[in-house]
């Protein structure tokens, strides 16, 4: 149990955080542990997405696959440790300032996400999409291999999935519960929920800092109402409250929670600073996106598209519809591949 606890955290804390140390180091901005933290998984999506691609149509073996990834995600963490060893004073410092200024209802802004993701997680909620996300993790781990048996009934697939083939998020999940030996559906159902409910929460906090110029009482007032609306906003099993709220597990809850908006919040620093890495981190984002989810091969590049031509025409610049081209090559490419599978 201890084990699996200390693997729970250096997957879900102590990497990604590193990872987003590694890339933000390059930011000229104030240090952000949160903004690290969602880029350091947004990070570990990407990198997946690049080697899985490939050796699912290589047909190579699940172990191999996920052991290069842990390697790569473990030295780009080490490096990042070598790099930012002088600023842990500096960082440590900032978190203590920034509690000093927390207003006293962001104790209601725990106490309300805090019930959220122990609801989803101590109690049961059945999906229908867990016959094919969590039973196609599940027979990963079985059988080691990748796409190639169906996750309905364990038989071999004729051909590739193509519907899911270029966005095999439940890798991820298989890959964590290797890691750390837990079965793949406590992951999704129990594990995920207690990281990316309030991940999504950080976020949220993030644009309304943004929105609300750094003034902690009204972010906390913003999270509160958001937090309420949230709760009463299972109108349907399709909306992203219910995407949040109870199947947060699947790669498309991500992208609707967390991709997406996250991606608003990148574009706007890229408009604002117009550095390599601004546009960089864009690119990482579009990656991690086709990985998540086949909507996120689409969606996200109409997304960026629409906030380029926004730019584009409000600056009168042409070069940011040409870098907003640039940053979703990875959703084209695979748009591309989709067509020639089907």
């Amino acid at each position: 149990m201890i084990i699996k606890l200390i693997m729970c955290i250096i997957l879900f804390i102590i990497i990604p955080e590193f990872l987003g140390m590694l890339i933000s180091k390059f930011l000229k901005k104030e240090e952000n542990i949160f903004f690290n933290l969602i880029l350091g998984f947004i990070m570990q999506f990407a990198i997946l997405e690049i080697i899985a691609i490939p050796m699912i149509f290589f047909k190579s073996y699940f172990l191999l696959m996920a052991k290069i990834w842990f390697i790569i995600v473990s030295s780009l963490s080490l490096l990042s440790l070598i790099l930012n060893l002088k600023k842990f004073n500096k960082i440590i410092k900032n978190i203590f300032n920034q509690l000093k200024v927390l207003p006293l209802i962001t104790i209601v802004v725990l106490i309300l996400v805090g019930f959220q993701t122990f609801m989803l997680a101590r109690y049961a909620h059945i999906d229908d999409d867990d016959a094919f996300y969590v039973a196609t993790a599940t027979v990963t781990i079985q059988k080691g291999t990748m796409y190639r048996s169906c996750a309905e009934d364990g038989g071999y697939y004729g051909g590739f999935p193509t519907r899911y083939v270029l966005s095999p998020f439940p890798l991820y999940t298989a890959v964590i519960s290797h890691f750390t030996n837990i079965h793949p559906a406590i992951i999704a159902h129990t594990v995920f929920p207690i990281i990316f409910i309030p991940l999504a929460y950080i976020l949220y906090g993030i644009i309304a800092d943004k929105l609300f110029n750094k003034d902690k009482t009204s972010v906390m007032l913003f999270l509160i109402i958001l937090s309420v609306v949230y709760m009463f906003g299972n109108y349907s099993i399709r909306s992203n409250f219910s995407f949040l709220l109870f199947r947060i597990w699947q790669g498309k809850a991500l992208l609707a929670n967390i991709l997406l908006p996250f991606s608003w919040i990148v574009y706007l620093d890229c408009i604002e600073n117009n550095k390599w890495v601004n546009w960089f981190i864009l690119f990482i984002i579009c990656l991690a996106s086709c990985l998540v989810s086949s909507m996120g091969i689409a969606l996200m590049p109409i997304n960026i598209g629409i906030l380029g031509l926004i730019f584009t025409i409000k600056n009168k610049k042409i070069t940011y519809l040409i870098k907003s081209v640039i940053s979703v090559i990875p959703c084209i490419s695979l748009g591309i591949i989709y067509l020639f599978l089907i």
